[in-house]
């Protein structure tokens, strides 16, 4: 697999657009069948729990995917917001029959939907996405730009530090960790014999995050290092030794002078 795992110079929006649209059925079913043991007792856990003392009067989901997160959040909220770039998974979301009437979806980039609306948001959930925007400070000045004094933003990420030794690229000679890389490799979770297809993301160090967040107002207020149960563990074919992911909780404070 490290094999199929290279660094490229660049990847447009357009291209990263298709990839997602290109493996979006596929990993609808994934995701509400349960395969995707991490998403469902590791980040879905953790983002609910960090997400738990949060106003929930009006909800982004940045990244919504194929609605799966949102369909939850919306147990919650008054008005759930999905946008995503990939045209597919909006499709897949909007049809949905577990869609809740509070839950509307939007098939574009964040930065532009958001350029767009007079909403402004209490709770902002972005799932496994920021690590996929090629424009981490726009997407992140977007998110700011729409967000009420104090909402709270709820990310997760690949770790780091973890990740590339998970997918063995840290050893590849071209890898730095100090600086942000433009990485293209094969979609696959851990219980599946073969990838769905081929993603790109962006390798940016921890530094890296907290700085860009705190540039457009967002203060961070916890970082954690998810760790599936041990009942869980015995469910995925090599035991963890080290986090796959990183979770920041962070509360909007208002624009940076």
């Amino acid at each position: 697999m490290t094999s199929q795992i290279r660094r490229i110079e660049r990847c447009s929006i357009e291209e990263i657009r298709a990839q997602w649209d290109r493996i979006a059925v596929e990993r609808d079913i994934q995701l509400r069948s349960g395969r995707d043991v991490s998403f469902e007792f590791v980040l879905k856990p953790t983002i609910l729990d960090l997400i738990q003392d949060a106003d929930f009067s009006s909800v982004l989901d940045v990244g919504c995917g194929t609605g799966v997160l949102a369909e939850l959040l919306a147990s919650r909220a008054k008005q759930v917001t999905g946008v995503d770039m990939s045209g597919v998974s909006v499709s897949i979301a909007k049809a949905s029959k577990s869609c809740p009437p509070n839950v509307r979806y939007f098939s574009n980039t964040v930065e532009d939907y958001l350029a767009n609306t007079n909403d402004r948001f209490s709770l902002v959930v972005a799932n496994m996405v920021l690590q996929d925007s090629a424009d981490l400070s726009a997407c992140l000045a977007s998110i700011a730009s729409r967000c009420r004094i104090h909402s709270v933003l709820v990310a997760t990420i690949t770790h780091p530090w973890f990740w590339p030794t998970y997918w063995g690229y840290d050893q590849e000679s071209w890898f730095n960790y100090s600086e942000e890389q433009t990485i293209e490799a094969p979609f696959k979770i851990s219980n599946d014999l073969a990838p769905i297809g081929t993603t790109t993301h962006f390798h940016r160090p921890l530094s890296f995050y907290t700085k860009r967040l705190a540039d457009v107002g967002f203060q961070v207020e916890i970082v954690s290092e998810p760790m599936p149960q041990p009942e869980i563990q015995m469910q995925y074919p090599v035991v963890w030794k080290f986090p796959r992911f990183l979770a920041i909780r962070c509360r909007y404070q208002g624009e940076c002078q």
